[in-house]
């Protein structure tokens, strides 16, 4: 019986490890990318922010960024409506990209438009 509740909470522990991986992100690298924030979701388990952009060719692709979870938001001191002065405003996203070249990344900081930011470091 033992043994038994020892190998549910390695796998439960390889599970809760595995799903906050940040191994489909690059941490080694920071990029910015500028675009209309169309979205945001302060949701469980990582809240996200959606913003369209431009490519080389004009044409427009659109972007998801996930980051903490609310939780770290309230801690922090940081709220929805914080978030609202953005929606449908340009504004400057600071993350670590996706490994596969996706328009995904981790979210680092996000600047709006009249010059304040929310760094989520």
């Amino acid at each position: 019986m033992k043994s038994l509740c020892v190998t549910a909470m390695l796998a439960l522990a390889l599970t809760v490890s595995a799903h906050h991986s940040t191994a489909h992100v690059d941490m080694s690298k920071l990029v910015e990318v500028r675009g209309v924030m169309t979205g945001f979701q302060l949701v469980n388990p990582h809240s996200q922010v959606q913003l369209t952009a431009t490519d080389k060719d004009g044409k427009p692709v659109a972007w998801s960024f996930e980051t903490h979870p609310p939780a770290w938001f309230r801690k922090a001191g940081i709220r929805q409506a914080d978030f609202r002065k953005g929606l449908d405003q340009t504004v400057t996203v600071s993350m670590n990209p996706a490994r596969d070249g996706s328009p995904f990344g981790y979210l680092l900081k996000i600047t709006f438009a009249d010059g304040t930011s929310i760094g989520f470091e």
